[in-house]
């Protein structure tokens, strides 16, 4: 006998309908769940990308700030002594077409739980990664609790950021004069090397050497004569001038305050007082003389315009022994100017060239209708104007993942600080940081 059972079942078709739909429905959800996911990477990253550019910023800034701080015990007594303004605030500018600049700063770090002090000098440099920059952060013990290192115990590079485009500093006070002087024709010209135009001038003798003192004085020489004539550049009258023992073509001022003259005949650069105006030094090496400069490092840079020496030589000034050479062609005139590069003068043609010391190589050309006969010496003078101490600092980060689907253009803003050229094409999303900060005890 059969049993008629009333089994309810779905058929293949129903089954194979159902299991289309879920799929349809799962792939909608993963969707969905992929848009959400998609954004929220995306808004993750650039969520970081704002919060990390904040977080460097305030970094730099700080140790910025506090560049150039002496701690004092409880007697108020200064537990290592004065950090020179020279030697608590240094940028080093990477040039044009290389990202990015650097800074190194000194001042002491009192630790509040080991009741110790540090004198830290404190490197941020960046280098580059792949495809892309990291920023990093070196701290080096230059001595503690009252002493002073022999040699600074040097601490890790750390990695502080990543995806650095640009990185600029800069504190130079752009109001400065640039002196010219022409040999055998007479007078002293003044020129704006940030407007490359004349701004005056005023008579005086025939020039082959011009050097400004730390008492504000142009100092100047005359090839054919044995003497330092020194004259006011704000009154424009000669004050006087002192003899020197052999004939100047070359005038540089040190950091320790002498004034360092070359001569052609010499063989040798001769070191005076400007103020017992006697000579209290000679340095042996330098052949044909014509062109003396101080760098931002200290050392003391001389080159020739013609015959042996003309490949420019560099001397450590206290060691009085040559330490380097660089290649230069024939300059009969040069001089640092206040954003560290190398103005360069001819007395062949009516020109100045600049170069970038740092990575040795010509950085563009100093074209003007007012300079309009060969240059035989420069000085340049900054006028202070009391914000020497205020550095501007511009971050710029990109993503770390491409966000856009197309190729965007991103270039540097007219109004943002620095030389270096930042041009880039690509599908990142890019930020940019700029602040300015006081070096409080560079204005103390």
């Amino acid at each position: 006998m059969l049993n008629n059972l009333n089994q309810k079942a779905f058929t293949l078709v129903e089954m194979l309908v159902a299991l289309a739909v879920s799929s349809i429905m799962i792939m909608a959800t993963y969707a969905s769940y992929d848009i959400v996911a998609q954004q929220f990477k995306k808004n993750k990253d650039i969520a970081e990308l704002h919060t990390s550019g904040r977080a460097i910023m305030r970094m730099v800034e700080r140790d910025i700030r506090m560049a150039g701080f002496s701690f004092r015990n409880r007697d108020a007594n200064l537990v290592f002594g004065e950090i020179l303004d020279k030697d608590a605030l240094k940028l080093t500018d990477s040039g044009t077409d290389v990202c990015c600049d650097s800074v190194t700063v000194q001042y002491d770090y009192y630790d509040e739980e080991y009741k110790t002090v540090e004198r830290q000098e404190i490197i941020y440099d960046a280098s580059k990664y792949k495809d892309r920059y990291r920023l990093f952060k070196r701290i080096n013990i230059l001595g503690k609790d009252g002493t002073l290192y022999s040699s600074k115990r040097i601490g890790k590079r750390e990695v502080m950021a990543d995806f650095i485009e640009d990185f600029q500093l800069v504190n130079i006070d752009n109001s400065s004069r640039l002196y010219a002087g022409m040999e055998g024709v007479g007078g002293i010209r003044m020129y704006d090397p940030v407007e490359k135009k004349g701004v005056g001038g005023f008579d005086s003798i025939n020039i082959s050497a011009l050097a400004f003192g730390p008492d504000g004085l142009l100092y100047s020489g005359f090839r054919p004569r044995y003497r330092i004539w020194i004259d006011d550049p704000v009154s424009k009258r000669g004050l006087g001038f002192f003899p020197s023992r052999f004939r100047v073509s070359a005038l540089a001022f040190g950091p320790d305050g002498l004034l360092y003259s070359g001569s052609e005949f010499s063989g040798g650069i001769s070191i005076y007082d400007p103020v017992a105006k006697k000579e209290v030094g000679f340095i042996r090496g330098g052949y044909n003389v014509s062109v003396l400069a101080f760098g931002s490092d200290e050392l003391l840079y001389s080159g020739s315009d013609r015959g042996i020496g003309a490949t420019g030589r560099v001397y450590d000034p206290v060691a009085k022994k040559e330490v380097g050479a660089f290649d230069l062609n024939s300059p009969s005139a040069f001089a640092f100017g206040p954003d560290g590069l190398l103005y360069v003068g001819n007395d062949r043609r009516a020109d100045l060239s600049i170069w970038d010391p740092v990575r040795k190589r010509f950085v563009g050309h100093f074209r003007s209708i007012d300079v309009r006969m060969p240059i035989s010496a420069i000085a340049i003078k900054s006028k202070k104007t009391g914000q020497e101490a205020l550095v501007k600092i511009h971050l710029v980060i990109r993503s770390r993942k491409e966000h856009s689907r197309i190729d965007k253009t991103y270039t540097k803003k007219s109004y943002d600080i620095g030389n270096y050229k930042l041009n880039k094409r690509d599908k990142y999303k890019h930020d940019s940081f700029s602040s300015t900060v006081l070096v409080r005890n560079m204005v103390l």
